[in-house]
């Protein structure tokens, strides 16, 4: 694979991409964090990929015009190594060739990336200039499409509303119930409560007439049934012990 390359890419050996745009290294989904000499000194060993380089060549291309020695390639070679999990005594990634340098034992592919050109063009063919004649088509067309589903969504809400569903038999059955039927059953509700708790054998028979209206009103007031149920249990002690 040819060195220097300006083009964006990324190289795909084992089970490492390393993207020469964003100058990272992912191994799946893991970001695997490398400085800036170590991410050079794999793309070096990738771009030459599958020559040897030898240490005065990685050097070169690696540290450029800074002056550097075999051990501080050696000691980059080290912590690079640490950094993918390669083991030197048996290696995955990076191999040494005794006398004549370094290599890497994968074989490397490439892919090449679009341009930042062409992602702009891309994005421009995509998203269409409002300003313009068409785009002013393209947005009224979207605006009526979403004021419409807002109407459903709002009327089918409304509709839901105005209705409670009723279990009898087994079955839902729709019952329509406006608001003030559902307060004024509450209220049925609340005055027999009121009745009840008095725990006079009259006002028990009170709350229950209130509670039954309660649940006239609305069958489903679960507060009623309960309350009416109450009612009936207290009669039923207090006949008991006449």
């Amino acid at each position: 694979m040819k060195s220097g390359s300006p083009i964006d890419r990324h190289l795909l050996f084992a089970d490492l991409v390393l993207d020469t745009r964003s100058y990272e290294v992912r191994r799946a989904e893991e970001l695997i964090q490398l400085p800036v000499l170590s991410f050079k000194l794999l793309q070096v060993l990738a771009e030459n990929s599958p020559n040897t380089l030898s240490q005065e060549q990685i050097i070169e291309l690696v540290w450029q015009d800074n002056i550097v020695g075999d051990e501080t390639l050696k000691q980059r070679i080290k912590l690079l190594r640490k950094a993918l999990g390669d083991d030197a005594q048996s290696p995955k990634y990076i191999a040494v060739v005794r006398g004549r340098g370094y290599h890497l034992i994968p074989k490397v592919t490439q892919r090449i990336l679009p341009s930042i050109e062409e992602i702009q063009f891309v994005m421009n063919e995509r998203i269409p200039n409002l300003s313009s004649i068409e785009g002013m088509k393209i947005w009224k067309k979207m605006s009526m499409g979403l004021s419409f589903f807002i109407l459903i969504l709002v009327s089918i809400l409304y509709l839901f509303s105005l209705q409670i569903y009723k279990q009898e038999d087994g079955f839902n059955q729709l019952v329509n119930r406006s608001p003030s039927e559902i307060s004024q059953a509450y209220g049925y509700f609340l005055k027999g409560r009121d009745y009840y708790q008095r725990y006079k054998v009259k006002d028990n028979q009170i709350a229950i007439d209130l509670y039954q209206h309660a649940l006239s009103l609305d069958p489903n007031l679960a507060i009623a049934h309960a309350g009416l149920a109450d009612a009936y249990e207290e009669f039923n002690q207090r006949e008991k012990t006449l």
